[in-house]
């Protein structure tokens, strides 16, 4: 089992693009190129949004920082 998080404003912007009574996939995927996922989404009629996984991380460091910096000041 593994922890996959994903950020608010992610989320946001997958909520906005789905029409109602459609359906959302979150999934991680660790791919070299992107087209063969990208093809095999758009023959279901599939839309694919990224987040690279670093970005992630540098969100937790940001958040990390900001909390050792509050309990300093």
């Amino acid at each position: 089992m593994f922890n996959l998080k994903l950020g608010r404003d992610f989320v946001v912007d997958v909520e906005r693009m789905i029409a109602p009574g459609r359906s959302a996939l979150v999934a991680q995927v660790f791919e070299e190129e992107t087209a063969p996922v990208d093809e095999r989404m758009a023959a279901f009629g599939g839309v694919v949004f990224r987040r690279p996984i670093g970005d992630l991380a540098d969100d937790d460091y940001q958040h990390a920082v900001a909390r050792v910096r509050r309990q300093f000041t």
